[in-house]
């Protein structure tokens, strides 16, 4: 019985832990394309002088 709970728990554990991992990608993923829009901006800024 002991051993089924600890299965569970770890199973969900896993889960969030997955979970959480691919929402922070992503989170990176768009603060990495934010990143790039910005520079892009700065140069043609810049090219535009």
């Amino acid at each position: 019985m002991l051993l089924q709970i600890k299965m569970i728990i770890n199973i969900v554990w896993q889960m969030i832990t997955i979970y959480l991992y691919l929402r922070g990608y992503k989170l990176l993923c768009q603060i990495g394309a934010l990143m790039e829009q910005l520079d892009g901006a700065i140069i043609l800024k810049r090219i535009r002088e």
